[in-house]
């Protein structure tokens, strides 16, 4: 019998990524692509599929394999806010052609890649926080755009130094670009998160 994959899908606002497994837990490959939202640039539902299906014919060219190859998949998407949004993607991905997977907000990614339980704050390109407690019960607060509060936590200040009164000079703090935790730090605040 042939060993047949599990895919992941984190598609978020900014990027997609795919990550490739046999069904035993070995790693195959991961593909990044720019996002598959239906929300990015008004694609729609169908440019979405559109796009996870041309970046899916990429991953799977790679490895002379089809969707018919993949045994389950779990599709963590921006933009699956509402139980309408969600089923237009259930839909969308069906339609590409999985029989077996699981779809919700990649918010549930933060969650599930630590533990069964607990919390996730995406700041990026959108923000949503998502929680997931003790009996499975999932809370989504954000995502939906300016309803919700929504204008994007991945903003660096820069577009609120920019008003349109003559003020064009780039604030200092944008001259050091990010700031990154070293990793022993890292590990600290994700050991006193899951404590």
């Amino acid at each position: 019998m042939t060993m047949k994959y599990i895919l992941g899908v984190d598609g978020g606002n900014s990027k997609t990524d795919y990550l490739l497994c046999r069904e035993d837990g070995t790693f195959v490959d991961i593909l990044r692509r720019p996002t598959c939202s239906h929300e990015h640039a008004g694609v729609g539902y169908d440019g979405a599929q559109q796009k996870m299906q041309s970046h899916l014919n990429d991953l799977f060219a790679r490895h002379n394999m089809t969707v018919k190859d993949i045994a389950a998949a779990g599709f963590g998407l921006a933009g699956a806010d509402t139980p309408e949004q969600t089923e237009n993607l259930i839909q969308r991905v069906k339609d590409i052609g999985f029989t077996k997977f699981g779809l919700a907000n990649d918010g549930i990614l933060g969650v599930k890649a630590m533990a069964d339980a607990g919390v996730c704050s995406i700041n990026g390109s959108g923000t949503v926080a998502l929680g997931i407690d003790d009996g499975g019960v999932v809370l989504q607060v954000g995502g939906i755009g300016p309803l919700s509060g929504d204008h994007a936590g991945g903003s660096t200040g820069e577009d609120r130094y920019h008003p349109g009164d003559g003020r064009t000079a780039r604030p200092r703090f944008l001259q050091y670009g990010r700031v990154r935790l070293p990793g022993h730090a890292a590990r600290r605040q994700v050991e006193w998160w899951r404590a």
